[in-house]
């Protein structure tokens, strides 16, 4: 299977996700029906490290992640490529 990856000046995308928890009913708020609200979080960056890239099956995936995120300067002159192996 091919496997495509975002590169930018030799670094790989790495994606990390965390799941943080708000605790409503610490802040007085017990009537809501779920004392917790769950806020999921993905942050990136660019690693030299293959291993912990964030990998795509299709091209168009990954093109479309650089394209909705491209007037960020922390995506400016990224690129979808092909993984060699």
């Amino acid at each position: 299977m091919r496997l495509y990856y975002i590169k930018k000046d030799g670094l790989y995308l790495k994606q990390q996700s965390q799941t943080e928890y708000y605790d409503y009913a610490e802040d007085g708020y017990s009537d809501f029906e779920l004392n917790q609200q769950i806020m999921p979080q993905t942050t990136y960056s660019w690693t030299a490290n293959k291993a912990e890239a964030k990998s795509f099956t299709n091209y168009q995936d990954a093109d479309y992640l650089i394209a909705k995120n491209l007037k960020k300067k922390f995506w400016q002159n990224a690129e979808v490529c092909l993984s060699p192996d």
